[in-house]
C-alpha cells in the first residue's frame, strides 16, 4: 500500500503495475488461444455451449488487447514502459543501459502499432472510418504478433528489473491446460437419435 497519496508512482510501484498487467495479458491470451483449439477439436460440446464459449472469446480477446496495449502507451501519465524507464534514477541506469531499453521498445513498436490500431478502433474505440473487418485486414494482427509483443515485454520487464532494480520477476504459466481443464468437467453433448419404427 502506497504511504503517500497524491504523489508520482515510484519505479518499483510502475514495475509491479506493468508486471500485473503483463500476467494479466498473457494469462487472457494464453485463455483465449486454448478455447480457439478447443472450438475446433472439440464442436459439438462448443457448440452446446456456444453463448458461454463466445462470450469468454470476446471478454478473453478484448482483455489482451487492452493490456498489451497499455504496456507501451506514451502519455506522461499511463503506467508503461516508457514511464518506467523514466522514473528509474540516473544512478540505477546508466545512458547507455536507458538506450539500450529505448531500442528494445522501439524494435516491437511494428508490432505494437498493430495492436493499437485493434485498441484504437475496435476494441477501447469503435472508429467509424471503418468497418470492423477492415479494420482486422488494415492491422493484419495475428496470435504469433500478439505473442511476439508479449514475450518482448516479458523479457524487456524481466531485464529492467534484474539490472536497474535489484529485484525479480516471474511470471505466471499456470493457465496452460485451464481450458482443457474446464472442457473435460463439461458433459458431453447429448446426441439425439430418432426412435426407431
Amino acid at each position: 500500500m502506497r504511504k503517500s497519496k497524491g504523489t508520482a508512482l515510484t519505479a518499483l510501484e510502475i514495475r509491479q503495475a506493468l508486471w500485473m498487467r503483463l500476467n494479466r495479458a498473457l494469462t487472457c491470451h494464453d485463455l483465449f488461444k486454448d478455447i480457439d483449439r478447443l472450438a475446433k477439436d472439440k464442436v459439438a460440446k462448443f457448440n452446446q455451449h456456444l453463448r458461454f464459449f463466445q462470450t469468454c472469446e470476446s471478454a478473453l480477446h478484448d482483455a489482451t488487447i487492452i493490456a498489451t496495449y497499455s504496456l507501451y502507451e506514451t502519455p506522461r501519465d499511463r503506467v508503461s514502459f516508457w514511464q518506467l524507464i523514466n522514473a528509474i534514477p540516473a544512478n540505477k541506469m546508466t545512458p547507455a543501459l536507458r538506450q539500450g531499453f529505448v531500442l528494445r521498445i522501439d524494435e516491437i513498436k511494428p508490432s505494437w502499432l498493430k495492436v493499437a490500431m485493434v485498441r484504437n478502433e475496435v476494441v477501447g474505440h469503435q472508429t467509424t472510418a471503418r468497418s470492423y473487418s477492415e479494420v482486422r485486414e488494415r492491422a493484419n494482427l495475428t496470435f504469433a504478433c500478439v505473442e511476439e509483443v508479449l514475450a518482448h515485454s516479458r523479457d524487456l520487464l524481466f531485464d529492467i528489473a534484474n539490472q536497474c532494480m535489484d529485484t525479480h520477476v516471474d511470471f505466471m504459466t499456470d493457465s496452460h491446460g485451464a481450458a482443457d481443464r474446464l472442457f473435460a468437467q463439461l458433459p458431453d453433448p447429448m446426441i439425439l437419435t430418432p426412435p426407431r419404427p
